[in-house]
Order: structure tokens, then C-alpha cells, then sequence
């Protein structure tokens, strides 16, 4: 029976220019102005994802540096799965995507770069 990846280091997650949590291999802790915030307010999960991209970057045995920019890619893809997100996004301004998939308001006009760029 093998336990949980191994987080290769200690990482500081960074979001909107702030530390918004330190992940170590058994913890995740989130900063004070986070963990103030309801488990489902879109700003938290938002950073939950990102501890759990975070974590999956790091992970032996295919570890890859730990980048907040690469992080957030995968958190909006978690959170926002590509096929769902272009179904609606013609449909939908920003601010009723936001509400939709319960994230930042920031993190919808980045994916819809995302999949303007993957198409």
C-alpha cells in the first residue's frame, strides 16, 4: 500500500501578489485573509485548487518546478473544464461564469485566453 506523493519541497503559493498558503508534505496552511473566508467563497477554492495543483507539480516521481502562473493554468482547468466552459461561454458574460463555476472573476477572463490560445 503506498501513502499520499511526496511534495519534493515546501511551497509558497502566491495569488493576486500575496502568500495564500504554505504547503508542506503532510500540511496544507492557509494565509489568515483565506482561511476568514466560507469554504465555498470563490477566492478559497480558488487557492484550494491551486495547493492541489501545487501539490500534483511537485509530486515524485514526475516532479516539475512549482510556478503560480502553470498552477493557476491547472486550477482553471479543475475548476473550469474546457468542454463546460465553451459550451457556456458564448452564452454568458463574465460575471454569470463567475457565478457558474464559483471562482474569480479574474480567473474567468484568463480561461477564456486559455482556450482562445488552445484552439
Amino acid at each position: 500500500m503506498t501513502g499520499p506523493p511526496l511534495v519534493a519541497r515546501d511551497l509558497l503559493v502566491r495569488y493576486g501578489g500575496e502568500v495564500v498558503a504554505v504547503v508542506t508534505q503532510h500540511h496544507a496552511l492557509l494565509a489568515p485573509s483565506i482561511a476568514a473566508l466560507e469554504a465555498d467563497h470563490p477566492r478559497r477554492r480558488f487557492v484550494a485548487a491551486l495547493i492541489l495543483a501545487g501539490r500534483e507539480m511537485t509530486a515524485e516521481p514526475a516532479a516539475e518546478p512549482y510556478d503560480d502562473d502553470q498552477a493557476q493554468f491547472y486550477a482553471r482547468i479543475l475548476l473550469m473544464p474546457n468542454d463546460e466552459f465553451e459550451s457556456l461561454a458564448g452564452r454568458l458574460h463574465d460575471v454569470e461564469l463567475a457565478e457558474h463555476f464559483n471562482v474569480p472573476l479574474e480567473q474567468v477572463r484568463a480561461k477564456r485566453e486559455d482556450v482562445r490560445l488552445d484552439s
